[in-house]
């Protein structure tokens, strides 16, 4: 081969490397997740190919909202082994993950960003934020955000005198006001009964206080609808609905609970027209 050929060549060679590598440069980060709320915000924000594998609980429809879609994905087993294989440039885990796989990871040289835990609206819309800027997504996270705002700023004023709710999961499970369905029980105009009790987070209501309370509404988010076990059909319990306890029975989809997000304002739509549709001969003066 000629030198002038074989020098043109190895600068077409070296161009074709050098746009490569601008385009790669340029791409924005393939992510894996460890976490089932940090699943849906990837899925939320990411473009499809950005995502690299999501927790396996992504697809399970009791607690992932965007089950259907997550299914197109790949679920990795939560391992170091198995998200290392993916090839993420970053892993995005929990508050509550388990410790020894981003340690592992880290260790591994792939970064690992924790999602923090959020109990309130802001604290969603921080989520959001963070994980925009980590998929390099910033544009699409301020319309979401900017949606979610949208949304607090038209709810209703709260009534003078709110009526009261418990939230009632397996076992008697309820929640304070630091937290998010706490804060979106406010948000709707409902008092809560468990702040009564100085529940600020979590705490679990017996029957008999349940009842002791007389509360104006019951509302259940079971992890497992339709499903039969002891715990859950407590608010079957027949001393329920007797005696002049009658309290209106409000059931919120698990997948909006489990993680706040966008979705929480949905949460908290429902509840006002629950709250609206409550009959005022239920209201206990």
């Amino acid at each position: 081969m000629k030198l002038p050929i074989l020098k043109n060549l190895c600068v077409s060679l070296l161009l074709i490397v050098s746009t490569q590598s601008n385009v790669a440069s340029a791409s924005k980060p393939r992510v894996a997740s460890l976490n089932l709320c940090a699943d849906q915000l990837i899925m939320l924000l990411a473009d499809a190919e950005q995502i690299a594998s999501l927790s396996r609980l992504s697809t399970e429809e009791a607690g992932s909202l965007y089950a259907t879609a997550a299914a197109s994905f790949s679920q990795n087993n939560g391992t170091a082994e198995n998200v290392v294989s993916e090839s993420p440039d970053l892993v995005i885990a929990g508050a509550f993950s388990v410790n020894y796989t981003p340690r592992l990871l880290e260790d591994l040289g792939v970064p690992v960003k924790t999602l923090p835990l959020a109990n309130s609206i802001e604290e969603a819309i921080s989520n959001v934020q963070l994980v925009a800027a980590l998929l390099e997504q910033q544009e699409r996270g301020a319309a979401v955000i900017a949606k979610m705002r949208s949304r607090l700023a038209a709810l209703p004023e709260p009534a003078e005198k709110p009526p009261r709710a418990a939230f009632y999961d397996a076992n008697g499970y309820t929640v304070g006001a630091k937290t998010m369905r706490g804060e979106a029980l406010r948000l709707a105009g409902w008092g809560n009964v468990a702040e009564e009790l100085g529940f600020d987070a979590y705490g679990t209501l017996s029957l008999e206080t349940l009842i002791h309370l007389w509360p104006d509404a019951v509302i259940e988010a079971p992890y497992a609808q339709g499903s039969y076990s002891r715990a859950q059909q407590l608010t079957k319990h027949p001393a329920i609905g007797k005696g002049g306890f009658n309290p209106k029975r409000i059931t919120i989809p698990s997948n909006k609970t489990v993680c706040a997000g966008p979705w929480s304002l949905d949460v908290i739509d429902s509840l006002i027209d629950s709250r609206f549709a409550l009959s005022p001969d239920l209201l206990r003066q």
